[in-house]
């Protein structure tokens, strides 16, 4: 059996799954209701996972950097027309993750690509050319036993774990 550790920026550290149990429960990865969802954003009936990990987060590490999982397909053409995403990421809480352990923070309809184009700042980042006027972002606290869904094309980062223990969280890549 293998497993695939990987460094990642901010003090972050990737674990690839196996394909066995318990991940392989059809009740975490094919849930009816979350393949209907995904159905419907991903625009298909055909749905794949691309990735299936565990991603933990350092006691007392930074903020990660702002960013997105997959490059933006097409840019030209989406900026005429919202194309569908090419996949979604659910996050899974395999513990609570408070504000101290440092939820992912998100950036609001940054995953909309349209002709509108505005420069967005927080703190001292900043982002050009995005179709969204947000300047903020949100970060929604998780639950062991809740998910998170998300579209790959939204901007977005690992929180400030500002805890003293580890913060780990299941992720998981629905690509169509």
């Amino acid at each position: 059996q293998n497993t695939e550790v990987s460094c990642r920026t901010g003090d972050r550290v990737m674990i690839k799954t196996s394909t066995e149990g318990p991940f392989t429960d059809p009740e975490l990865i094919a849930n009816e209701d979350i393949i209907n969802l995904l159905k419907l954003n991903l625009d298909t009936n055909r749905v794949e996972i691309g990735t299936m990990a565990a991603i933990s987060s350092l006691p007392e590490s930074d903020y990660q950097h702002w960013h997105r999982d997959v490059p933006i397909i097409f840019p030209s053409l989406q900026k005429d027309i919202q194309l569908p995403s090419q996949g979604l990421i659910m996050v899974a809480g395999v513990e609570d993750v408070t504000f101290d352990k440092g939820p992912t923070n998100f950036i609001p309809s940054s995953n909309i690509l349209n002709n509108q184009r505005n420069k967005i700042r927080i703190g001292n980042w900043t982002k050009e050319d995005v179709s969204c006027e947000v300047n903020g972002y949100c970060v929604p606290e998780i639950k062991r036993g809740d998910i998170l869904m998300f579209d790959l094309r939204t901007l977005h980062r690992g929180g400030k774990n500002r805890s003293k223990d580890w913060r780990t969280i299941m992720y998981i890549t629905y690509v169509n």
